[in-house]
């Protein structure tokens, strides 16, 4: 199906708004999912923080552990 110019006018005038609260409308929807979008990044980057946090943990025990069984294996029975 092709486009002729005057479906192509009718398409553009059927996309322009006549309601002036459409911009504060618009500013709103955008403020509101740049902000959704932030406090997605920030809950994602706080996950990652627990994450790395857990693994540093996990890490530590281990080589705590590690050497627990150098300490004992180094003892004589």
């Amino acid at each position: 199906m092709q486009l002729t110019a005057e479906s192509s006018s009718l398409i553009q005038n059927a996309v322009i708004s006549t309601n002036p609260n459409d911009d504060t409308i618009n500013q709103l929807v955008g403020s509101q999912l740049g902000m959704e979008k932030s406090w997605s990044l920030g809950a994602a980057q706080e996950q990652e923080r627990t994450e790395q946090a857990q693994l540093q943990t996990k890490r530590c025990t281990d080589a705590e552990l590690l050497k627990e069984q150098i300490k004992d294996e180094e003892q004589p029975a």
